[in-house]
């Protein structure tokens, strides 16, 4: 951890390092949900009337993707909204893969 103030809002202290400049959590925050937006608009083809279909495993990287696409839909009110339409699919295959019950 450093003693510096973060590089873009100039007010919280720095607690991560994004390549060379050093940001606070809400501002690192801001920057991984701005480049998931960005990534969302040039690899994946959504369709805003029809319903998209995401998958999750239930995992740290899902649920992290889940929250990443929560914010990018109903997010904070100065953010740009994403208006689309989403089913979340979870299947448990504990039971069918290693005998779990519960």
């Amino acid at each position: 951890m450093t003693s510096k103030l973060c590089y873009k809002c100039k007010e919280a202290p720095a607690n991560f390092k994004n390549k060379q400049d050093e940001v606070c959590k809400s501002c690192l925050t801001l920057i991984l949900i701005h480049k998931f937006k960005n990534a969302l608009k040039t690899h994946v083809r959504f369709q805003k009337d029809f319903p998209n279909l995401v998958a999750v495993s239930g995992g740290s990287n899902s649920m992290a993707m889940l929250h990443f696409l929560f914010t990018c839909m109903e997010g904070d009110k100065s953010a740009k909204r994403m208006f689309l339409k989403c089913h979340i699919l979870y299947i448990d295959e504990g039971a069918a893969v290693y005998g779990w019950t519960e």
